[in-house]
């Protein structure tokens, strides 16, 4: 189950909401050109966290055709689902119709769907890379830092 969390920073306390992707449906049509039309279908439920409130929230989703762990297209979409005042969770439901596997392809591809923007980092951002400090500096210390 893929999530995307919309948190405010702090605790855990703080979390506003989760959105995560249930049932998947899908449709493979083979098409007089040799490539095969697919419809994939995705429902998304957003639950409210101890930060949260009612209201509409924006879910971005992306759906991908994959071939030997490469993409061969992908499109995105973003809905919106609403929580209704009073409730805990909300759900939503989108198709995305249209995505083309290459006749060269159609014996092996994979159909993906995710929350989120393709390419986009997935966790904490990566910190920058340090500078090494000098050898001479490092030596200073005593020994070479393997036992600190």
């Amino acid at each position: 189950m893929q999530t995307l969390g919309g948190r405010g920073e702090g605790a855990a306390g703080s979390i506003r909401s989760q959105a995560t992707l249930g049932r998947l449906a899908r449709e493979c049509t083979p098409q007089a050109d040799g490539t095969v039309r697919v419809k994939v279908g995705a429902e998304v439920r957003v639950l409210l966290g101890p930060g949260g409130a009612p209201g509409r929230f924006d879910v971005p989703i992306t759906f991908s055709i994959r071939h030997d762990e490469k993409t061969v297209m992908t499109r995105q979409q973003r809905m919106t689902v609403t929580v209704a005042p009073g409730e805990a969770q909300g759900f939503g439901s989108t198709i995305e119709d249209g995505l083309v596997v290459p006749a060269a392809l159609v014996r092996d591809y994979e159909i993906m769907a995710g929350i989120g923007r393709a390419g986009a980092p997935k966790g904490p951002a990566k910190p920058k890379a340090r500078r090494k400090a000098p050898a001479a500096a490092a030596q200073e210390g005593g020994e070479s830092g393997a036992a600190q």
